[in-house]
């Protein structure tokens, strides 16, 4: 039986690598203006909230410039990542974060609401940001400017810009360690990291495709060997681990121990932190007693960390599901009305149609599970 689920699952695999902007078709890449080589173009940044602003790249200087939003998993996985760099090398390198499309494909409105989401993310995760964040403007800016402008809308993109006010390297920041090492070291050569960047990605999707291959073909064991080769070839690929879950999730039963363990070794490592919404609910999904523990498990673990209050309030409804898929009603009851008032706590100052949608989705279940506790 399937009840209606509250937040789409958008698999680890999405929620670990790039998202597009909410409600934004991508780029056209054929007509991007922004790349390698060229001139950074102004930071011009709406408000910053935390840290240092910087007001322009002073010559002789290396920055990493990160663009991520509150709502993209990925993002926030970044953040201890980034904090780690500048420590690294403080002093000699400037990292900056700015939230950009946090009011979706909405850029013609003047509405500033979705900076106070900025402002509570920060907040809660305060400890773990060591560099200066600001917030795009509602016109959209600084998305137009320099993500747009690649040719992708997608999340998070970081750029290297290096001594000169120029671009670099562009890419995702969990691969920021050996490329910043080379920048600083004046040794980065934009073009060759292009083409080594794009050969390594060629590898790890052949190898994703040949897992799933033999995942289709009934040869689970051939397919783990496979993934967890090209794990060991790119351990900076962490999220590869996510494929690995999924190939392990849908053998059930027959690898119910495995799937234990990788779930607590993801549950352990901060990298998967800001996912763990994602993780919980593709294990509630399977409606089976083991992995219905699992979810709860999961649940249970973002709910004591940081995480932002909208995550929260689905953490709550995922571990509502799973309690009542486990015939633990009252629980289940109990729990979701936990999510609807969390989500009520998260907007009460600004009611958006993205929070009225959550929160019916969320009453829908819970009236679904009072429904079969009178029968």
């Amino acid at each position: 039986m399937l009840f209606f689920k509250s937040l789409p699952v958008l698999g680890l695999f999405l929620a670990l690598t790039t998202l597009s902007a909410k409600g934004q078709p991508p780029a056209d890449p054929a007509r991007h203006a922004l790349q390698t080589g060229d001139r950074a173009p102004e930071l011009n940044v709406f408000r910053w909230i935390k840290g240092q602003p910087v007001a322009h790249f002073q010559k002789g200087m290396v920055y990493v410039v990160e663009f991520g939003a509150t709502w993209c998993g990925p993002c926030l996985a970044s953040i201890p990542h980034l904090s780690a760099l500048a420590k690294k090398y403080r002093n000699t390198l400037t990292i900056i974060d700015v939230d950009v499309l946090e009011n979706g494909s909405d850029s013609g409105t003047a509405d500033t609401g979705y900076i106070k989401r900025v402002v509570a993310m920060v907040k809660g995760m305060d400890k773990k940001i060591d560099f200066s964040v600001g917030v795009d403007d509602p016109m959209q800016g600084c998305a137009d400017a320099w993500i747009r402008a690649t040719g992708t809308t997608g999340i998070p993109k970081s750029f290297i810009i290096d001594r000169q006010g120029r671009i670099a390297w562009i890419g995702n920041p969990l691969d920021l360690d050996l490329i910043v090492e080379k920048a600083m070291n004046s040794t980065l050569d934009p073009r060759k990291e292009e083409l080594a960047g794009k050969a390594e990605q060629q590898i790890v999707d052949s190898a994703t495709d040949r897992a799933f291959g033999l995942d289709n073909e009934g040869h689970i064991d051939q397919a783990l060997i496979c993934i967890d080769s090209v794990i060991r070839r790119y351990p900076n690929r962490f999220w590869l681990n996510s494929i690995k879950f999924e190939l392990i999730r849908q053998a059930k039963d027959s690898l119910d121990k495995s799937l234990t363990k990788l779930v607590n070794w993801m549950v352990a490592d901060e990298r998967f932190a800001p996912s763990l919404i994602h993780l919980a609910q593709d294990l509630e999904n399977d409606e089976d007693r083991h992995t219905l523990d699992l979810a709860i498990q999961v649940a249970d673990k973002g709910l004591a960390s940081n995480t932002p209050l909208t995550d929260r309030a689905f953490l709550f409804n995922t571990k509502a599901r799973a309690y009542f898929f486990k015939g633990m009603i009252n629980e289940a009851i109990a729990t979701e009305q936990l999510g609807i008032d969390t989500l009520d706590e998260e907007y009460k100052d600004s009611p958006a149609e993205a929070y009225k949608a959550g929160k019916r989705s969320l009453e829908r279940d819970l009236a679904w599970f009072k429904k079969a506790l009178k029968k």
